[in-house]
């Protein structure tokens, strides 16, 4: 009951369309899906009350939350993807039921590094998979730690953040490949954002778009400084994106 899968089933699958309130009722309490623990493995059960013991004794020990988290996904039978939309979908579920401003404030604040390397982290372990299969080449990403370009306070519109992914020779590595990126590397992707430089990309991001452009072995992703386009599930999403866009077939220059 402790669990984010919990108040991801609350929040989003609570009565018919989720809880619109932040609070829980009895009748939401029947409609939570939950396995038949009679049939579970006793491991994967003791694991869970174990984890739970752990937190009720330091309940604002994150990492023994995380934990525990990891106990009732394993418990439930679902994969690592499953899991990480489950934990970003009550991130994200907050702004909803709680509708005050710093709620919502964590969901619109610049994207931290930690958060690019983990949305960068998801893009890589997705287009990986795929390519693991051969074990010729895989995908590395860049992070950049300043904006390529500056928001308007006075405008309410964001900065825009950018990811470079790389193709490499050699089989995928267990753990994605995350890299920062340097200065030199920003003020060139600054200058072509801006159309300095000769390039068809449009001079001008949509604040609910992103941009892919693909360059030979390149791929640059561009999207509002907003945490809420860098999460780990858009990095699933984005991971999917890419293969549609064929480029491991070879089709480069485009532009989304």
């Amino acid at each position: 009951m402790n669990s984010s899968l919990t108040a991801f089933q609350l929040a989003l699958g609570g009565g018919a369309w989720g809880l619109e309130r932040p609070t829980v009722e009895p009748n939401d309490l029947l409609v939570l899906r939950i396995p038949d623990l009679g049939e579970v493995d006793n491991t994967l059960l003791e694991a869970v009350l174990s984890a739970e013991a752990a937190v009720s004794a330091a309940p604002n020990d994150t990492e023994l939350i995380a934990a525990l988290d990891h106990a009732v996904c394993d418990l439930y039978g679902l994969d690592r993807d499953e899991e990480v939309v489950a934990s970003d979908g009550v991130q994200r579920a907050r702004s909803l039921l709680f509708e005050g401003r710093g709620e919502r404030m964590t969901l619109v604040k610049r994207p931290s590094s930690e958060d690019l390397t983990a949305y960068a982290g998801e893009v890589v372990r997705t287009v990986n998979a795929y390519l693991r299969a051969r074990g010729k080449r895989h995908l590395e990403a860049v992070i950049y730690p300043r904006h390529i370009a500056v928001g308007n306070a006075v405008d309410g519109t964001p900065g825009v953040d950018a990811v470079r992914f790389s193709m490499v020779a050699g089989a995928p590595a267990d753990a994605p490949c995350v890299h920062r990126g340097s200065d030199a590397e920003m003020n060139r992707l600054s200058a072509l954002f801006r159309g300095q430089v000769s390039s068809e990309v449009p001079p001008y991001l949509n604040e609910r778009r992103q941009l892919r452009i693909y360059d030979d072995n390149t791929l640059f992703i561009l999207k509002p400084s907003e945490v809420r386009y860098w999460t780990r599930t858009t990095g699933l999403n984005d991971g999917d994106a890419i293969l549609a866009d064929h480029w491991i077939k070879g089709l480069h220059a485009a532009v989304a």
